[in-house]
């Protein structure tokens, strides 16, 4: 849980790194947003897409190499006289979308950060 926990705060803080960044190369645009009225939410919801998007793709991209190291590590299990004691089975589809539903929380949460302390909600 402690280690859960620790990669979901680093996760958080990447996140939250990046939209910094991508607030900073777009400053000009905000400015002008709210120069002709655009509401607060209007210029936000960008930023959150992005960060549920960069959780998304986090996901997918960690599942992707951990399906192809359980491949790998099952082939050679199986190879093994350990074969007929032990059975492997990667994540199930709950596990699946609890693990990219996260991945996404993080995006969001990093996103929320970011606009928290560029845009003093």
């Amino acid at each position: 849980m402690a280690m859960m926990g620790l990669f979901f705060v680093a996760a958080v803080a990447i996140v939250a790194n990046t939209t910094r960044l991508v607030i900073y190369s777009r400053q000009e645009e905000v400015e002008i947003m709210r120069l002709v009225g655009a509401s607060e939410s209007f210029i936000k919801a960008p930023f959150y897409i992005e960060g549920l998007l960069q959780g998304l793709a986090g996901a997918i991209a960690g599942i992707a190499v951990l399906f192809v190291v359980f491949t790998a590590l099952a082939a050679r299990v199986e190879q093994s006289t350990l074969s007929g004691m032990i059975a492997l089975r990667f994540l199930s589809l709950e596990q699946l979308v609890v693990i990219t539903l996260v991945s996404m929380l993080a995006g969001c949460l990093g996103c929320y950060v970011s606009l928290k302390e560029f845009m003093k909600i």
